[in-house]
């Protein structure tokens, strides 16, 4: 229940939400005309009974747009998450916010398929990728699903908004896995390099762990057990799984890198970061140079997992493995990553032929 309290030369009502924050709402009574706040008292029955009524489900809640992104941002999805996400669903919630409130639109129950497709719209408009847009789309909806979880009159009609298709990047000639001998040149000719010497060890790592930059900036020498047999690597990731448990995989260290490995752990603690390198940006026009001087098609730094995981794919490890091994949650994405070459040559040629096929599987006829 909410309390009277006077701020400044106004009643105002004073009352904790669901969240557990304070809330004010002024009564629009002056104190100098209500000195015992007798009108005020009516005011604040009547806000009372209101809020008792949406909490037993008689009355529709009126959940701002605000309240209701802000709810979503204090879910346990969010929270476990890493901290570069948190923030980026943080400033998208405040943006999304902004541009509901241009449109005249405060409650959450009032967001219309109308106002979903304006927004695909306009962003489309300004030249925003598909999957960003995806992304404000997919909070929307998440903040409108979590809203209907606490909300017993009139749903929002979240299935009813227009979806946005997730799309490749915007430079598709960018997409792809690199070649085993463009992936050989490129380390080389790091290695080679003077001044890009320390870009070959993690490039490399990228290349035969198949990990995401952000996992590989997060590696300790803890993660990495070179004398276990097989050696093994601790890679943790926040878009693994969705709860901590989940959030890690361990996967087989290759032999090419096995010695840089054991260099990089001899005679460190635990806790160290294992190599410090500046940021992906720096990372990525290394990686832009080396392809352009060598007369490669850049691929980005993930064309080095697309490389890692098509490698696996073509030698026949079985799909549902490297989908474990890539940390995907559906085969789909996995299958994604497979980048064969368009002339796919002596298959055929494997074929036993009739003969054999029968001594292999013989008839059960008789």
């Amino acid at each position: 229940m909410s309390t009277l309290f006077p701020r400044g030369p106004v009643w105002y009502i004073v009352w904790r939400d669901s969240d557990g924050r304070q809330r004010w709402k002024s009564t629009r009574i002056k104190v100098a005309d209500d000195p015992t706040s007798k009108n005020a008292a009516q005011v604040q029955r009547d806000h009372d009974s209101r809020a008792a009524k949406q909490t037993a489900g008689l009355e529709d809640e009126r959940l701002t747009v605000r309240d209701a992104l802000h709810r979503h941002l204090m879910s346990a999805s969010i929270r476990q998450a890493c901290a570069r996400y948190q923030t980026d669903c943080k400033s998208r919630a405040t943006r999304l916010t902004a541009w509901l409130d241009r449109k005249g639109v405060s409650l959450f129950d009032q967001i219309q398929p109308k106002h979903i497709a304006a927004l695909i719209e306009e962003r489309r408009e300004a030249g925003i990728s598909g999957k960003t847009i995806k992304y404000d789309i997919d909070q929307l909806r998440a903040a409108a699903r979590l809203a209907n979880c606490h909300r017993t009159v009139k749903p929002i009609a979240v299935d009813t908004w227009p979806s946005v298709a997730r799309t490749t990047a915007a430079r598709p000639e960018r997409v792809g896995a690199y070649s085993p001998d463009e992936v050989s040149r490129i380390i080389q000719r790091l290695a080679e390099g003077r001044q890009s010497q320390h870009w070959a060890i993690p490039i490399k790592l990228l290349a035969h762990l198949g990990c995401r930059w952000g996992e590989l900036e997060a590696l300790r020498v803890g993660d990495v057990d070179v004398s276990a047999s097989p050696p093994m690597v601790r890679l943790e990731s926040h878009k693994t799984g969705r709860n901590r448990a989940q959030q890690h995989r361990f996967l087989e260290i290759h032999p090419a890198i096995l010695p840089d490995l054991a260099a990089l752990v001899a005679n460190r603690g635990t806790e160290d970061l294992l190599i410090t390198v500046p940021d992906r940006h720096n990372a990525t026009n290394v990686l832009k140079r080396t392809c352009k001087a060598l007369g490669i098609r850049y691929r980005r730094l993930h064309g080095l997992r697309h490389y890692w995981i098509s490698a696996m794919l073509s030698v026949g490890v079985p799909l549902a493995v490297v989908m474990q091994m890539a940390g995907h949650r559906n085969l789909s994405t996995t299958q994604g990553y497979l980048h064969l070459d368009s002339r796919q040559i002596g298959w055929i040629q494997r074929l036993p032929t009739a003969n054999e096929f029968a001594n292999v599987f013989p008839s059960n006829k008789r």
